[in-house]
């Protein structure tokens, strides 16, 4: 236990780190064709979350110099769960945000055919509104846009497109902030942890709305 406290101590500072990775990253075995830019980024990316690690671990063993070393190892232990703890919340919320984990719907939200019409989905949002399923509702409405899309182009969207990808899609479209307003609000009460409410609803219907009249209409929103 002792020598484990020893090695902490004796870890190098950041400086002789981030030469030590540079000189290992120039050897020939790591030069590659392309390795140049991504060597360098591999590097920063290596120093950033040695730096992260080793900066806490030292200032704390510091911190309890003259207590036993069975107490400062417990300290330390702890200090790096937490450390691993939080990087596992950071990358999960990451991982949320950028819709890897999708929430299951509730049973009667969905049929089990798959929607085709924006009337269809229409209907749907109007009935989760209804029970006051405010996100299911926002939801349903997004997806009647998208439908309203397709039957204007004659032709379904790519199977995968993100919400974010759609957006860009139509980025110079009269449409796009209103469209903009149901994916934003999607992304936070959806896959985000806000609490979706009935203004919520109300502000996307209109958007809803808005992108309809100028699909069917070409009237500017």
């Amino acid at each position: 236990m002792s020598g484990m406290l020893g090695l902490l101590a004796s870890m190098p500072d950041e400086t002789a780190l981030r030469d030590k990775v540079r000189e290992v990253l120039s050897r020939p075995d790591y030069q590659t064709e392309r390795s140049a830019s991504e060597s360098l980024w591999i590097l920063e990316l290596i120093f950033k979350v040695l730096e992260w690690v080793i900066k806490p671990l030292r200032w704390l063993f510091e911190l309890t110099e003259g207590l036993p070393s069975f107490l400062r190892w417990v300290i330390v232990a702890v200090l790096v769960v937490v450390l691993v703890a939080l990087l596992v919340h950071i990358f999960y919320t990451l991982f949320r945000a950028l819709g890897g984990e999708q929430r299951q719907p509730p049973s009667h939200e969905i049929a089990q055919s798959p929607l085709t019409t924006a009337k269809e989905w229409e209907r749907l949002a109007d009935d989760a509104a209804e029970r006051g399923e405010w996100i299911a509702a926002v939801r349903h409405l997004f997806r009647a846009c998208l439908a309203r899309l397709e039957e204007r182009e004659r032709r379904p969207f790519r199977r995968g497109t993100t919400n974010r990808g759609h957006l860009r899609r139509y980025r110079n479209a009269p449409f796009c902030e209103s469209l903009e307003v149901l994916v934003i609000t999607i992304e936070r009460k959806w896959y985000g942890d806000e609490a979706c409410e009935a203004k919520d609803y109300e502000a996307c219907r209109q958007a809803h709305s808005n992108v309809t009249a100028s699909v069917i209409g070409g009237t500017p929103c």
